[in-house]
């Protein structure tokens, strides 16, 4: 949609372009990121259910045998760098746990 110049609703349209255009490349950025992370990928094959949210920092959910971890960080590469730590260390609920 094209408005006349000097018209108001042409800078609030424009910024609203440029918003979506922005969420959407960083989307595609994101799911770049997360599909080329070897991290990623070896929590997936040890079983671990991610949830990847992207907000104004990245956080990660992992899930595995009732064993969840979180990490979060500015960036994808570090929050994955945190929640595969916190992975690798964990080890199965202990018994009673959560009663």
């Amino acid at each position: 949609m094209i408005f006349p110049a000097g018209d108001a609703r042409s800078a609030e349209t424009q910024v609203a372009l440029s918003a979506a255009r922005e969420r959407s490349a960083m989307s595609a950025r994101l799911t770049s990121s997360a599909e080329d992370s070897l991290l990623l990928q070896l929590l997936r094959y040890a079983g671990w259910r991610l949830e990847i949210r992207n907000g104004d920092a990245f956080s990660i959910q992992a899930v595995r045998n009732g064993v969840e971890v979180r990490g979060s960080g500015t960036t994808f590469a570090e929050a994955m760098g945190k929640v595969f730590a916190r992975a690798m260390r964990s080890g199965p609920p202990a018994a009673g746990a959560g009663e």
